[in-house]
C-alpha cells in the first residue's frame, strides 16, 4: 500500500469518526411523525402538537413583499439547511428554514425575526432586511430542540447559544396567530411532504 493510499484511508476513517462523534455529542436527530430523520433534501410541513389544528404557513401584510409566519388551518411546506456537514437535521444544529412555493411571491423565502414599533413582541417573518426597511431585524439563528417526542424552535441571538428564546404563537385581539418570540414554546411535529 502506498503512502497516498494510506493517507486517503486515514482521511476517510477520521471523517467517519468525526461524523459519528458529531451525532454522539449532539442532542440527536430530528424525526418526522413517521420516525424518519429530517434531512436537507426533503420538504416538510410544520404541524402543531395538537391534532387537527392546521400548520405553519404565511400571511401577507398590507405591504408588498412582507410576509408573516403564522399558524393557520393549513401548512405550507418548508426545507431546511443546517450548519453540519451531514444531510441529517440534528437538534443542536443551527438551521435555516425556507418555505417552498409561496404563491405569487418571488422574494427570499427564509425565516427572519423582525421587531417594529407596533409589534408587542419580536415576530417571525419571511424575506430579507431589504423587505423590511423600517423594521429592526434581529440577528441570530434558529435551532430545533426536542421536548420528549415533540419539538420546538428557538431563536438564539448569540453564537454561544446562551441567549435563546422559544418561538411561540402571539395573537392580538383575536387576529392572526403569528409565530413570535413569546416565551411560551409552540410544540410541533414534522410531516414529510409526499410531493
Amino acid at each position: 500500500m502506498t503512502t497516498s493510499s494510506s493517507l486517503l484511508n486515514l482521511f476517510f476513517l477520521l471523517l467517519t469518526f468525526t461524523i459519528k462523534l458529531k451525532f454522539a455529542i449532539a442532542g440527536g436527530t430530528v424525526k418526522d411523525i413517521d420516525g424518519n430523520v429530517l434531512n436537507i433534501t426533503s420538504k416538510y410541513s410544520i404541524l402543531p402538537s395538537i391534532e387537527n389544528h392546521g400548520g405553519v404557513t404565511v400571511a401577507k401584510t398590507e405591504v408588498k413583499n412582507q410576509l408573516l409566519v403564522v399558524l393557520s388551518s393549513s401548512a405550507l411546506p418548508v426545507t431546511f439547511t443546517d450548519s453540519n456537514s451531514t444531510k441529517a437535521i440534528l437538534t443542536d444544529d443551527i438551521v435555516s428554514v425556507n418555505f417552498t412555493n409561496i404563491p405569487k411571491y418571488n422574494g427570499s423565502s427564509s425565516w427572519i425575526v423582525i421587531y417594529d414599533k407596533s409589534a408587542k413582541v419580536p415576530y417571525v417573518a419571511v424575506g430579507s432586511a431589504k423587505d423590511y426597511p423600517s423594521h429592526q431585524i434581529k440577528t441570530g439563528t434558529f435551532k430545533i430542540e426536542s421536548i420528549g417526542a415533540l419539538y420546538k424552535f428557538v431563536f438564539c441571538s448569540d453564537i454561544a447559544n446562551t441567549s435563546c428564546k422559544d418561538v411561540g404563537v402571539y395573537q392580538e385581539n383575536g387576529g392572526i396567530k403569528r409565530l413570535a418570540l413569546t416565551g411560551n414554546a409552540l410544540l410541533i411535529k414534522f410531516k414529510k411532504d409526499s410531493i
